[in-house]
């Protein structure tokens, strides 16, 4: 029988064939671990993506059910505006909008009294520029007869 020789880390040494043979299984043991080891990070991995993924979930139903809450007392809030306002329309349609038709009549009333005092104004203001040009007009009559009684010789002897 043969014993061939294997190197070992310092020198070498003959190993019997039945060593060399566990030899294959060694290897074979570490890609076994190896590949042990990748299936357990991998099963650890998706353990944590799953239950990352659920508290996803469970937030998410959280605030859906947080937001249908809101839908729905906005939704409640709507219709209760809707009933304050057909409540109005009611009221204003049985009164027959009087107190609006009341309104417009007083804003009727104030708008012909402006209109009457805005004439007023217009007509007191014309005179009173009349008035002032009439006054200019006399002053300046004035003026010039006082001047010609000043240059009368007749006049001056007199006095």
């Amino acid at each position: 029988m043969h014993i061939p020789l294997v190197r070992s880390k310092r020198s070498w040494v003959r190993v019997p064939p039945l060593i060399q043979k566990y030899r294959y299984m060694e290897l074979i043991y570490f890609i076994s671990g190896i590949l042990t080891a990748g299936v357990a990070y991998g099963v650890n991995l998706l353990r944590h993506v799953k239950s990352s993924h659920t508290e996803l979930l469970d937030k998410y139903t959280k605030s859906s059910t947080i937001s249908s809450l809101r839908y729905s007392e906005m939704g409640d809030m709507i219709e209760e505006m809707k009933m304050y306002v057909n409540d109005i329309q009611d009221k204003m349609e049985k009164d027959s909008y009087r107190e609006t038709v009341k309104l417009l009549k007083e804003v009727e009333e104030y708008s012909i009294k402006i209109r009457n005092l805005e004439g007023k104004v217009l007509d007191d203001i014309n005179r009173t520029e009349k008035s002032f040009v009439k006054t200019t007009n006399d002053i300046q009559t004035l003026k010039n007869q006082i001047k010609k009684l000043g240059e009368d010789p007749n006049f001056i002897s007199r006095y």
